[in-house]
């Protein structure tokens, strides 16, 4: 979470205030304010040749190998995504369900005698007849 919000300060920061404090902002934009152009990019090439001139096809031609240009703040927010993505059962926990009682933890409960049909507990004996109050 924290390299999402770092990030979305870092491009707020770029957009807000480099375009005043660095005059960066594009030519035909109405204000300067909230129209700065990010700065904070990397470029990391690794390798870079030319191919020579009997190789068919790209023969002649320059070779850069990893030309991406990328953004710190934005990279911070892909990867805080991606972070979240891969480990979503961390970051969202859900109630577990109650794990079933183990039978040696279930506690017996005392008889308690014969019970109707209805599930009320005999406490008298049955009488035949009329019953006298």
């Amino acid at each position: 979470m924290s390299l999402i919000l770092g990030g979305a300060i870092g491009n707020v920061i770029d957009s807000t205030f480099y375009g005043v404090a660095l005059n960066n902002a594009p030519f035909d934009s109405p204000t300067r304010w909230f129209h700065g152009q990010v700065i904070d990019m990397l470029f990391f090439p690794l390798v870079r040749f030319n191919w020579p001139e009997w190789v068919p096809v790209v023969g002649g031609d320059d070779f850069l190998f990893f030309s991406p240009v990328f953004n710190i703040a934005d990279s911070s927010i892909f990867i805080g995504v991606v972070t979240i993505l891969i480990f979503q059962r961390k970051f969202f926990i859900e109630k577990a369900a109650a794990p079933e009682a183990r039978k040696d933890q279930i506690e017996e409960r005392p008889s308690i005698g014969p019970l109707h049909e209805n599930g009320v507990e005999k406490t008298q004996p049955e009488t035949k007849g009329p019953s006298t109050l």
